[in-house]
């Protein structure tokens, strides 16, 4: 009996949980939920993390709608408004390598071996990466355009 009224309450439990879960959009308006490709970019790149706050800028301009996210890892994304990725600081973790395009990624192995890659900006023209006390700029050829070293 015990085991029988047990296995009732896990099964409530859960229930409840996930109904829970599914309803934390209900009633929200479309403008303020997480867009699908969002999501979508945030389980295909960072499968351990998960979002823990949304601001969504709306400017009276709509070409500079701007989604930030910031993950449950201390993570967080900056969307522009066709939801791809501008930005993305580590705070300071490290930015999965597969976000990074592959000469870029050759050049980091090559000339920043075993060091970490806590921030990257998408700018259009090209990528900017930070490397420890050194931001690197890419152009839109991924080819090395200047480095700054601060805070030495």
């Amino acid at each position: 009996m015990k085991q029988t009224l047990l296995a009732a309450l896990i099964v409530l439990s859960v229930g409840i949980i996930t109904t829970s879960c599914e309803n934390d959009y209900q009633g929200m308006p479309e403008s303020e939920k997480t867009p699908k490709e969002i999501e979508n970019f945030i389980s295909k790149n960072f499968p351990t993390a998960y979002e823990a706050d949304l601001e969504i800028v709306n400017s009276e301009d709509p070409s500079k709608k701007v989604y930030t996210v910031m993950l449950t890892n201390g993570i967080s994304i900056e969307f522009d408004k066709n939801k791809n990725w501008k930005y993305i600081s580590g705070n300071p973790k490290e930015i999965p390598l597969k976000l990074i395009p592959e000469k870029i990624c050759s050049y980091l192995a090559q000339h920043y071996p075993n060091q970490l890659v806590d921030y990257i900006c998408n700018t259009g023209d090209g990528f900017t990466i930070r490397i420890n006390n050194t931001i690197l700029y890419f152009d839109k050829d991924d080819n090395l355009s200047q480095t700054t070293i601060y805070g030495s």
